[in-house]
């Protein structure tokens, strides 16, 4: 299975795409984009895919790391995403013939009129929810430390407040897309933390729409940095040096790829199944699992 999870039959799918080819030039492109595009024109339940290039995203980081203004980042962000249609043109075609292959850019997303009103209510969530200010807060820190050391911009408040914005903007950016009823949202590797709470919050994407999917082959070692006792994750491609396909090779241990994709099924269900399914669960691990651990063990089970 190339994908993280088994995707419902007929599912319309928007594959999201980080343009940071001036850091990484194969990344998510060219013969990496290949096999990606391959992996999807192979999953027969994917009906229709819808591409989004989040280019303009990356303003954020090229202001930082070359002294532009907002408006000629952007204009860098575009450059890189004219020459990224042109090397994939190939795989593009295919999948038009294939999976009826539409485009979303981030520049509708900007214009969408809640926008404003989506980051203002994160803002908002973010002073009040523990949970959420230290996934935020935690990935601006890893987001600093993997700058490159010659940034223009060297003023360490500056820079939390221009990746805030970056991350706040990438988090909005999931209840917009989630208006337009996807199935999934396709990317190379798991999201933050920050993410997948916005995505598990109703108030931002609906039960069962926009789920998270993945390709196996891309997803970063469960291997987790310790810093006074806090647990710090790996951050995705969009912030870090360039890399080998190799450095990032999954060597997950097998429960805990079952374990997810358990959770990911459940998610794929409306309310009423997903207890029903619970129970299911319940049912076959007291009847076939546990008999194994008490065969296997002296000791009283306690439940």
């Amino acid at each position: 299975m190339p994908l993280s999870q088994i995707l419902r039959k007929n599912s319309h799918v928007l594959w999201t795409i980080s343009i940071i080819q001036d850091q990484n030039p194969e990344a998510q492109t060219k013969s990496e984009f290949a096999e990606m595009a391959n992996d999807v024109l192979n999953t027969n339940t994917i009906n229709r895919v819808t591409l989004c290039l989040a280019d303009n995203l990356q303003r954020y980081r090229l202001m930082i790391e070359r002294g532009l203004s907002e408006e000629e980042a952007i204009a860098e962000c575009q450059k890189m995403a004219h020459q990224w249609y042109q090397d994939n043109a190939v795989e593009l075609e295919k999948l038009k013939d294939a999976k009826k292959l539409s485009f979303l850019t981030w520049e509708e997303f900007l214009a969408w009129p809640d926008r404003n009103e989506t980051l203002k209510k994160l803002e908002a969530w973010y002073k009040e929810n523990r949970d959420f200010k230290n996934a935020i807060d935690g990935r601006v820190r890893q987001a600093g430390e993997n700058l490159s050391a010659d940034s223009k911009i060297s003023n360490p408040v500056q820079q939390t407040e221009l990746l805030k914005r970056y991350l706040f903007e990438e988090c909005a950016f999931q209840k917009f897309a989630a208006s337009k009823g996807f199935d999934y949202e396709l990317y190379k590797t798991p999201h933050c933390k920050a993410m997948r709470l916005v995505k598990n919050n109703i108030d931002y994407v609906p039960r069962g729409f926009f789920v998270e999917v993945n390709f196996l082959q891309f997803n970063p070692s469960p291997k987790r940095q310790h810093n006074n006792g806090i647990e710090k994750e790996s951050f995705s491609p969009v912030f870090r040096k360039s890399h080998t396909r190799d450095a990032i090779t999954s060597d997950i241990p097998i429960p805990i790829k079952f374990a997810e994709f358990i959770e990911k099924t459940l998610q794929m269900l409306q309310p009423k199944e997903q207890e029903k399914a619970i129970e299911a669960l319940m049912k076959f691990t007291m009847q076939e699992i546990l008999p194994l651990y008490c065969t296997g063990s002296s000791s009283n089970l306690k439940i």
